[in-house]
């Protein structure tokens, strides 16, 4: 068996076990909100928002330690214009009104903290980072604007309210539930640095850019627990777990960076090329258009926002092209 055809039975193997600990995730993150009652946002932001990123950041901090920055940021900004395609998709076929209609100020919140980290990522990787003795100062502003946008999220949590067809969880469940949280998370943990593996030696087989592949490739499996739990979120009626899942994930993906340098000397947004700029400016733009549709459920005067999805879905493959575009030049 050649080279190539170890590296994409391994690259499925591990997306395939990357995706069912994911699809768990959504079934527990609803029992962890019902007995703690932080509220769906919130859970959606911290709890699964990270569990869910953790492909990205075992991923990034392996693709880091093997010199492949491009990679790394390849798969950070592309997950994160994929996610907002993937709400965006889903929202069209469950009905925008019904995603992004029951917003409140947590949500409002959370969607503010992503577009913020998204434009202050997108700054530095324009104007150039600087390396500090331990890690860079885009990272450190990434991180502190993460923490204090967190804390806002949860200082304006909304009370759980039970909605799925399931008997709630209770204190007495809480030891198994979180249990299996925990489990699901160290299998996405154990899984995720064959990802880079696979395709670092899928890059070297088949030619193509690495950055390209981290923008489409890995973006794409390692968004896929946030896929599934969104997914499933939305057939539960956690509408507001859903957009707290893909918006906590964007958040926490950026604010990883902080982590990703401290296993580096050089500043990672530093590397940023002109594909990766374009990315990360794409998802600045959609996230704007989703920050537009959530605030048109509470202002009539935004109702056209309510077709914003429609664009978003329909731009993700047109970009894809442009950065295969740029990356082969």
């Amino acid at each position: 068996m050649d080279s190539l055809a170890v590296a994409l039975l391994a690259f499925l193997a591990s997306a395939v076990v990357v995706i069912v600990a994911g699809m768990n995730l959504a079934r527990l993150g609803d029992a962890i909100s019902d007995i703690t009652g932080w509220g769906r946002a919130f859970v959606g932001t911290v709890l699964i928002g990270s569990a869910t990123s953790l492909p990205e950041l075992v991923t990034n901090v392996s693709a880091n330690i093997l010199g492949l920055p491009g990679l790394v940021l390849g798969n950070i900004f592309g997950a994160n214009l994929l996610n907002v395609a993937i709400i965006s998709a889903v929202a069209l076929v469950a009905g925008v009104r019904n995603v992004y209609g029951g917003g409140q100020r947590d949500t409002l919140m959370l969607f503010s903290l992503a577009l913020t980290l998204a434009v202050i990522a997108l700054a530095f990787s324009i104007t150039g980072d600087t390396a500090l003795a331990h890690g860079s100062l885009g990272g450190a502003v990434l991180i502190v604007a993460y923490l204090a946008g967190t804390f806002l999220v949860y200082r304006f949590r909304t009370t759980t309210v039970h909605i799925s067809g399931e008997p709630p969880a209770t204190e007495r469940h809480a030891g198994k539930v979180y249990g299996q949280f925990a489990l699901a998370a160290l299998v996405i943990i154990v899984s995720a640095p064959v990802l880079t593996i696979s395709v670092d030696a899928i890059a070297d087989a088949t030619g193509i850019a690495r950055s390209f592949l981290g923008v489409l490739a890995v973006s794409i499996v390692t968004t896929m627990p946030e896929t599934s739990v969104t997914v499933v979120a939305v057939l539960r009626g956690s509408y507001r777990l859903a957009l707290g899942n893909l918006f906590g994930t964007n958040a926490f993906n950026l604010a990883i960076l902080f982590f990703i340098d401290l296993a580096s000397a050089d500043a990672l947004l530093d590397a940023a090329g002109p594909e990766h700029l374009v990315v990360a400016g794409s998802g600045v733009a959609l996230m704007v258009t989703s920050l537009l549709t959530l605030i048109s459920s509470r202002l009539p005067a935004l109702r056209w926002a309510r077709v914003l999805p429609v664009a978003s879905v329909a731009a993700y493959p047109v970009l894809m092209f442009w950065v295969f575009r740029l990356s082969q030049q």
